[in-house]
């Protein structure tokens, strides 16, 4: 697809590493820039390794600051949440959750 950005492989120079260990979460390398997957963005924010912010800034008042608590649920026609193959339940990538205040 022309124009579309994609991540740089696991381990080549561009690609940020993050590594768990025993001692606990460390990032080995951090890229300038990066490329993240909405899979991966609601896995680490579930671990607690990410916390993503979302800042309003309007031209009359003050920012306002919202921190992403996950995806919202995929729902089905009747309302009811959408599970995967194994039993988890799917998640809709275009609708974030958040919390004012973060």
């Amino acid at each position: 697809m022309a124009g579309r950005r994609r991540a740089a492989p696991s381990g080549s120079p561009g690609a940020l590493v993050v590594r768990r260990t025993a001692q606990g979460t460390r990032l080995q390398q951090v890229p300038d820039e990066h490329v993240f997957s909405a899979r991966w963005i609601a896995r680490e924010i579930a671990s607690g390794l990410v916390k993503v912010t979302i800042t309003l800034t309007p031209d009359d008042g003050e920012p306002q600051t919202f921190e992403m608590r996950g995806f919202e649920p995929l729902l089905d026609g009747e309302g009811k949440p959408v599970e995967d193959g194994d039993g988890n339940v799917r998640l809709n990538f275009t609708g974030w959750q958040a919390r004012k205040g973060g």
